[in-house]
């Protein structure tokens, strides 16, 4: 039993060593590994424009922002955009909610170095486009209602695209999954009345399964989406596509065209930039797309 006693000791000490610290009205906690964690600070006054820093300072020690505690942002409804940085690494184990029913978020720049999203931005209502990065693996819930949701980038490399990540995104017309796809969970797109074109690079078809009580079936996440939706698969897997529930519910099933996937942009890509709306601007101020890309740079 003395050991159990040194491991609880040990905790606490390290509990109690965890600063906090507010910087520009957002409260972290630092600890003695000199890494800061966003704290949970839902419905303050937060507003406008913000750009989360790699690090912070206190009392002669720098602590790199590295992660967020769950619904961390949630219910700042007066957030209209953010910044996260590079430094903040999110994995399975801690993270969740960052910015549930922030009503008001338009645009988001992601870490690059997120490699999972879970309720994320749950009932961020007026959300309209974002690019998921290169690193994120598994999504869960991720938009679920996010009903002006109209655009939205999967990277290469993503896994699975699970329970209710786009539920009743009613804006959303058209969606793309990676050939890296395995599987898609429960209600991933129910309700998604909306939905004409849904493009599935993968050569097998995803599975498709939930849970429910002790049992595993097969589910169909395309649930209450638009009778016309299209699914367009690789030419070669059409076939299997067909005879594969729930892909096989689909009313029309055809084979990817260059012309249905590919987007061509102009050979002076690097002098083109977008405003996060889509329209073109002669130069970047605040948020905005080059090539294919989010980017910032301070007004």
């Amino acid at each position: 039993m003395k050991w159990l006693a040194v491991i609880g000791l040990m905790v606490c000490m390290t509990v109690s060593k965890a600063q906090e610290i507010v910087v520009d009205g957002i409260r972290y906690y630092g600890d003695w590994m000199e890494s800061a964690t966003i704290a949970a600070f839902q419905d303050t006054g937060l507003s406008g424009d913000i750009i989360i820093p790699a690090g912070i300072s206190y009392e002669g020690r720098t602590y790199a922002v590295t992660k967020f505690e769950r619904f961390a942002f949630s219910e700042c409804r007066h957030i209209r955009s953010v910044v996260i940085p590079a430094s903040v690494n999110e994995t399975l184990y801690d993270c969740g909610y960052e910015f549930y029913n922030c009503t008001s978020l338009e645009e988001v720049v992601l870490s690059p170095n997120m490699q999972m999203l879970q309720g994320t931005f749950m009932g961020c209502t007026s959300l309209q486009r974002i690019v998921i990065p290169e690193g994120v693996r598994y999504m869960d819930y991720v938009f679920a209602n996010c009903a002006a949701l109209r655009d939205v980038t999967l990277p290469e490399g993503l896994a699975e695209v699970g329970r209710e990540c786009f539920y009743g995104c009613l804006s959303l017309r058209e969606i793309t999954l990676p050939a890296s796809v395995t599987s898609v969970g429960t209600d991933a797109f129910a309700f998604c009345r909306g939905l004409e074109t849904v493009t599935c690079k993968a050569a097998v078809p995803p599975s498709c399964l939930g849970k429910f009580g002790p049992r595993i079936v097969a589910v169909n996440p395309f649930h209450n989406i638009a009778l016309q939706a299209v699914l367009y698969v690789p030419a070669d897997a059409v076939e299997s596509y067909r005879i594969t529930y729930p892909w096989s519910e689909f009313y029309s099933i055809q084979p990817i065209t260059d012309t249905s996937v590919e987007k061509t942009e102009p050979d002076n890509d690097e002098k083109v930039f977008y405003a996060p709306s889509g329209h073109r601007i002669a130069a970047p101020s605040g948020l905005y797309i080059q090539g294919g890309k989010v980017r910032y740079r301070a007004q």
